[in-house]
């Protein structure tokens, strides 16, 4: 049996240009350094907070929490974290675009690879390859919701009694319990 070879993608590698767009990673991560290291240093160098505190509050900011236990009053505060917030919206997209484009990259080579392999062994085998239906995903996903459906309709017909409240709101004129 005869090798191939296995065909990687095309990346291309850039040797000129800007740091940022030979060094993409490299980039990102200086951005994002920096980007931590301006809200730390906001926080306690014009804030007077203490250093736990801060980074407490960038883990607010960050992930969009707000709790609403710090509170920044100051116009010059509320300015740079306006400001601060937009652009750690677009560090952390561009972040996790390149992780994303990454993992991409990856599973096109394992694929590439795995492709190869199949159309080598049905090179080789001599017989007429059966496929698939091209119905089964569509048959195998309306049996699963099916019995999803079913599951479902058991729980409640058998295990849950009927509710009169649906979080905070009540049904009127219902009675709870077992009918």
């Amino acid at each position: 049996m005869e090798t191939t070879e296995m065909k990687q993608p095309f990346i291309p590698v850039i040797s000129v240009g800007p740091f940022y767009v030979r060094f993409p990673r490299l980039t990102n991560l200086l951005l994002l350094l920096g980007f931590l290291t301006t809200g730390f240093a906001f926080f306690v160098l014009q804030e007077g907070a203490q250093p736990e505190t801060a980074v407490y509050m960038l883990a607010q900011i960050i992930t969009t929490i707000g709790y609403g236990d710090a509170v920044h009053p100051s116009y010059n505060a509320q300015t740079f974290l306006t400001v601060y917030v937009l652009l750690g919206a677009l560090i952390f997209t561009n972040v996790a675009t390149d992780v994303f484009d990454a993992a991409i990259r990856r599973t096109e080579i394992r694929l590439d690879t795995t492709l190869a392999a199949l159309r080598e062994r049905l090179r080789f085998d001599g017989k007429k390859p059966k496929y698939p239906s091209k119905y089964l995903p569509l048959l195998s996903s309306v049996i699963i919701l099916g019995l999803v459906i079913f599951i479902w309709v058991m729980f409640f017909a058998h295990y849950e009694s009927c509710t009169c409240s649906y979080g905070s709101t009540r049904v009127a004129n219902c009675i709870d319990g077992p009918q």
